[in-house]
């Protein structure tokens, strides 16, 4: 699990799930999960930063866990 922050101090955690090709976010002790996402989505996903994250829930494919 990787812990980013973003610009503004907002702190998301991180965690792929290779076997479904998805990620868990937690914020705000709220968790979200991605849809499937293609290998190269997955691939991109993990190289992105805290504020990839924070726009990615603005407007990306995902539902809420928890």
């Amino acid at each position: 699990m990787r812990t980013l922050t973003t610009d503004s101090g907002r702190e998301f955690k991180i965690n792929a799930e290779t076997a479904t090709l998805t990620y868990l976010i937690i914020m705000d002790d709220t968790i979200y999960r991605t849809t499937e996402m293609s290998v190269e989505e997955f691939e991109d996903a993990g190289c992105w930063t805290g504020n990839d994250w924070a726009d990615f829930l603005k407007k990306g494919d995902y539902y809420l866990v928890k």
